[in-house]
């Protein structure tokens, strides 16, 4: 089972973890703290990293975050982020969690804005299986 969890960071901001109860995937790290914690807490493993974009508040953590935990960090193609691992455009496609994660270019608060557009296994209320529809955009 797929879980995405708001993990407070700041004064007013969340940085997003999906997990399957092993493994998670951190959206924006802006503050390598608040996911060690949470990470630590949930006793979870972190294999990959999700940018959106390059402003403080969602690259912050990233460098601690790879050196303590050495997870893929994908990022904007055409970005200079130095920590990047595997660089994404429109198009690509990233599997991680047994998830496929779409990268959709949405240029406009930076030029290197991308978001990640996923489908997460779920159960409606009877039980039955279905999927929802997931879209991790940044700010």
């Amino acid at each position: 089972m797929i879980h995405i969890e708001g993990i407070p960071a700041f004064s007013d901001n969340y940085l997003w973890c999906i997990h399957n109860q092993h493994d998670a995937v951190i959206i924006d790290p802006g503050c390598a703290k608040s996911v060690a914690n949470y990470l630590s807490m949930h006793g979870l493993n972190l294999t990959a990293v999700l940018i959106t974009h390059h402003h403080p508040d969602h690259i912050g953590g990233v460098k601690q975050l790879k050196a303590k935990y050495s997870p893929t960090v994908y990022g904007f193609k055409h970005s200079n982020l130095e920590f990047l691992d595997r660089k994404v455009c429109e198009g690509d496609s990233i599997q991680e969690l047994d998830l496929d994660f779409s990268v959709l270019e949405v240029p406009g608060h930076t030029l290197d804005h991308i978001a990640y557009f996923t489908h997460i296994p779920k159960q409606d209320h009877d039980g039955e299986p279905k999927l929802e529809a997931s879209l991790f955009c940044g700010d």
